[in-house]
């Protein structure tokens, strides 16, 4: 699903000169795959997400997802494969507070095409994603009224919406409790398992890390693997 080779990227720091944050990173994960990235805030992992997911193009290396090199693709091309292809899941929910669940959910019919579905059919396909995340019931509320585990389920079922094959979340049970947070991981794995997604979850949390197939640290701007799961 996802092969990267060679990526390098950068930023300035406050004199202007470039702090680097992936030296030369590779990436292989499977269809199908859970793979947990870990490390320290501050070293590239939310960066190794952007240009995963289409949302950075300004780096060095070749990105492969899905069979689809992004490199050199236009803002269209890349708008399309996000939509179509990737589903992300925040830390910060990232859900809009004047919207009711079902609405948010529905945010990405917005800025693509879905195959010719009218409103009604996209409503029915948001309904089944909050359905999927055991939220169908709240669908009219909104995120104020909404534990963050349940906005958290929100965001996953706006990832889910655009039926994508590839989820990446950042820091996703960085703001829950330790047992919504384990439900959360839970709910992934399920995912992973029963519906064939491929996943790939930063994070600096070893709860999130113990549940992967596949473990790697970004350590000094590389990826190194840590170890394997059954």
């Amino acid at each position: 699903m996802i092969h990267a080779r060679g990526l390098h990227k950068s930023y300035p720091d406050g004199d202007g000169q470039p702090q680097r944050v992936l030296a030369g990173a590779d990436l292989d994960v499977a269809e199908g795959e859970l793979v947990a990235v870990v490390g320290p805030s501050g070293c590239g992992k939310s960066t190794l997400l952007n240009l995963l997911g289409g949302l950075d193009v300004e780096y060095q290396g070749e990105i492969e997802v899905g069979g689809k090199k992004l490199r050199g693709l236009s803002d269209c091309e890349l708008s399309l494969f996000r939509n179509r292809t990737v589903g992300f899941v925040f830390q910060s929910f990232n859900l809009l507070a004047p919207l009711t669940a079902l609405q948010n959910v529905m945010l990405p019919s917005y800025f693509g095409s879905h195959g010719g579905e009218g409103g009604p059919q996209l409503e029915q396909r948001a309904r089944a994603a909050l359905a999927r995340v055991g939220l169908e019931a709240k669908s009219g509320r909104r995120p104020a009224e909404l534990s963050g585990g349940e906005r958290q389920r929100v965001a996953i079922a706006r990832a889910l919406f655009g039926q994508p094959r590839l989820i990446l979340c950042d820091e996703p049970t960085g703001n829950l409790d330790e047992k919504t947070g384990a439900e959360i991981i839970d709910f992934f794995v399920k995912l992973v398992r029963e519906e064939k997604l491929t996943m790939v979850v930063v994070t600096h949390e070893e709860r999130v890390s113990r549940a992967a197939a596949k473990v790697l640290r970004l350590k000094e701007g590389q990826l190194v693997a840590e170890g394997s799961r059954a």
